[in-house]
């Protein structure tokens, strides 16, 4: 937590409990969950910019992570790299990154099994409950489709 000073009393604001670095390894995830269908377009990742700037209040979205996603290359993701630095996060954390995750890849109202097996895929490596992952995909209907 983090306390400013506001007209003579402080008043707490609630920070994410995240580094910039693991914030770039979150980018990366969603690029990575935008890509899982197949295809990865400029539309998905101004929604990533925008999904992370509303879950992490950025304002603006810091100029790291916006050169992880213009900078990403399809051919050289690596998902597990991506997970290492953001398995020793707390659950609500993790429940925010998995939640980002479902966004993204549902942002069509579709999920295909490629994208359903990233899902599962970012759950386990996460080590999030999978259970969460079930609750995140009713928020929302969406149908399973074969790519």
């Amino acid at each position: 937590m983090v306390y400013a000073h506001c007209f003579s009393s402080f008043v707490k604001i609630s920070m994410p409990n995240i580094t910039l670095e693991q914030m770039q390894s979150v980018a990366m995830l969603l690029a990575g969950a935008a890509l899982s269908d197949g295809d990865f377009h400029e539309k998905e990742r101004d929604a990533i910019v925008e999904e992370m700037a509303q879950a992490y209040d950025l304002q603006p979205i810091p100029r790291e992570i916006s050169e992880v996603l213009s900078g990403f290359d399809p051919q050289s993701f690596d998902p597990d790299s991506s997970y290492s630095n953001l398995r020793s996060l707390e659950g609500d954390e993790k429940h925010t990154i998995l939640k980002l995750v479902a966004r993204v890849t549902i942002a069509d109202g579709v999920v295909d099994i490629r994208e359903n097996t990233f899902l599962l895929k970012a759950a386990d490596a996460l080590q999030a409950d999978r259970k969460l992952l079930g609750q995140l995909l009713d928020e929302k209907l969406v149908t399973l489709r074969r790519p």
